[in-house]
Order: C-alpha cells, then structure tokens, then sequence
C-alpha cells in the first residue's frame, strides 16, 4: 500500500470521517480496495461525499501488514522510495560510484580517510569510492578521465604505455553532469586530462569537460595519431549523425588538429587501440 494511501487512513482513523475529496489521486485504488473490503463505508454529504470507518481494527491490522514503520531518516533514498511510493526509481540518490586506476602513487584523501590507489589497484586489480556532493575527497594527481572500462582495468599497462602519471577515473560513454558537478564543487585534483575515443562523441566530451573543468583540462593525442587512424581505425566511426556544431565550431587548436585528422582519414579510433603495440 502506497504511503499516501496509508496517511489518509490515518487520518481518517484520528477523525472518524474525511470527505472523498480528501483522498491523493495515487491512493484512489488503495482506497477503493478498503472500501470494498467493507473496512470503509462511502457515503453522499451535501454536494459531495463523506468516508467513515466501518472496522477500525481491521484497518489498523491492514496498516501495520502492508507499509513501512520504522525511521525513514535511517532508509537510504531509494529504500524510502519503496517505504512512501512502491517504487525504488523516485528515489534520487546522489551519489557516484567511482572506479580508479593507476601505474604511479596516486591517493585520495578527504583530509581524515585516505584511499591508496596503487595499493589497491596492485592487490584487487581496480580501486572504487562512493563519493557525494558536499564531500571533501580530492587528490594532488592529474585525473585522466577515461570512457573505456578496459583501461581501468588494465590501468598500469595502459598509463605505462602512454606515460601517463596520475589516476585513471572511468566514466561510460558521455562524462554526466553529476560527475562534472560533483568535479566543479571544490579543487578536486590540480589537472584533468580527458582520454577519449578519437571520434565525435570523444572530442566533443572533451569540449565539454573543459568548458566546465577550465583550462587545466587537456586531451591526450599520441605522435602517430595519424598512423593509428590509418592502421587501427575504422570508418563507421565516422557514420555516426551526431551533431558536428560544437567541434566545428571549437577554437581549441588540439580538437581542431584532431578533427582534421578524422576527416582526412575518414576513420575515427578507439583509445584501446593505445594498448596494441606499435
């Protein structure tokens, strides 16, 4: 039973009657099961409609059997969702789950707790944290974000191949706005540097994250880039009918070299491609 449904007949119980119009529209169906159940009775008064109780012990076992009745400020949101609504996905959680990697000492610190990343990385292979706005996690490492899990997972292979020195933090697909938020709320690291795929969603992550991040942020483009796209790259990459706007319409000299390149060879480029050996 749903909690706005559970709320009215407690009132209903505290007042002895309430008028029909009196129910939320998400209890009307809850309400209509009690009423058939012969618990509740409806009755006209005036222009309208009364509800009074017919079995208030039947209802007060009814209560207790189909809802939540303990301390919501010990449920986590999605928990209290369930608790008040029925449904988990009206519960916002604010928090992010990330997942590091690293070849270098990188660590993570809110200035009590402190999260060793190697250490971790080199016993279970990848490091995680929870972290939520209004916290004070933050590290002095360059963060490269990286939109593809193989690289988390082989993080030392992959920041040795490309000298990479800092913490390797993943993101799936587009860098989201919580992330980007949770980034902007305080000095998070000294440096970003966005390791994206060499195509259109890539450049334009890149795009975005400088805009909100500023300009300590870089994209990372290895010498024979050129060489990659021809060897490596592949043209459906290319095919995709995303909006080109933003990168055309970029100053940033790095995306622009990028781009001209993309279009030279009519191929884009996974950054798993990094890890092959050439």
């Amino acid at each position: 039973m749903l909690n706005a449904s559970r709320q009215w007949l407690i009132r209903l119980i505290e007042a002895g009657s309430l008028p029909a119009s009196s129910i939320p529209r998400a209890a009307k169906a809850d309400i209509d099961n009690v009423k058939n159940a012969g618990f509740i009775r409806w009755e006209k008064s005036g222009a309208g409609a009364k509800f009074f109780i017919v079995d208030e012990t039947a209802i007060e076992n009814l209560l207790r059997s189909t809802g939540y009745e303990g301390e919501f400020e010990d449920l986590t949101a999605k928990a209290k969702a369930v608790a008040l609504h029925g449904d988990a996905h009206r519960g916002r959680d604010d928090s992010l789950m990330l997942f590091f990697s690293t070849a270098g000492n990188a660590q993570w610190s809110d200035g009590v707790n402190t999260l060793d990343v190697l250490e971790h990385v080199e016993k279970y292979g990848i490091a995680s944290l929870v972290v939520k706005p209004g916290d004070h996690w933050c590290t002095n490492q360059t963060i490269g974000l990286v939109e593809n899990l193989d690289l988390v997972l082989n993080g030392k292979a992959y920041c040795e191949q490309i000298g990479f020195n800092g913490v390797l933090l993943y993101y799936s697909g587009w860098i989201s706005k919580k992330l980007r938020d949770w980034l902007m709320e305080r000095q998070r690291s000294p440096r970003y540097m966005v390791l994206p795929d060499y195509d259109l969603v890539g450049l334009k992550n890149y795009l975005i994250a400088k805009e909100k991040l500023g300009e300590e942020t870089s994209i990372y483009v290895p010498d024979n880039l050129k060489d990659l796209l021809r060897k490596f790259g592949s043209t459906s990459k290319l095919k995709s009918k995303s909006d080109r706007k933003l990168i055309e319409s970029s100053s940033d000299p790095e995306v622009i070299r990028i781009y001209n390149m993309l279009l030279e060879t009519g191929r884009g480029l996974d950054q798993e491609s990094l890890l092959l050996p050439h």
